[in-house]
């Protein structure tokens, strides 16, 4: 989940990512702990190489809450949205 929310906040544009937070929480978790954060120009994260079945689910998840913001919700979709909606 920490690795879903770092993605979300990834899309303002002009932020850089601090992993070191989602870093401790997995050093002092049990297992591999894997999160991928991916801005304009780079992709940085833990376990980089590690397929998440889950992260489909948590994507869609995000995009609903992301919809269901009072800020964006009646806002109609842009080019650069459409974009980030394709495969």
């Amino acid at each position: 989940m920490v690795a879903a929310v770092l993605a979300a906040v990834a899309l303002a544009a002009g932020w850089a990512p601090a992993t070191g937070a989602a870093d401790r929480y997995a050093d002092g978790r049990r297992g591999t702990i894997a999160y991928a954060v991916r801005t304009e120009g780079r992709l940085r994260g833990r376990h980089l190489d590690v397929r998440v079945a889950l992260a489909s689910v948590v994507k869609a998840l995000l995009l609903v809450a992301y919809l269901r913001d009072e800020r964006v919700r009646d806002r109609p979709l842009g080019r650069a949205d459409r974009r980030l909606l394709g495969p």
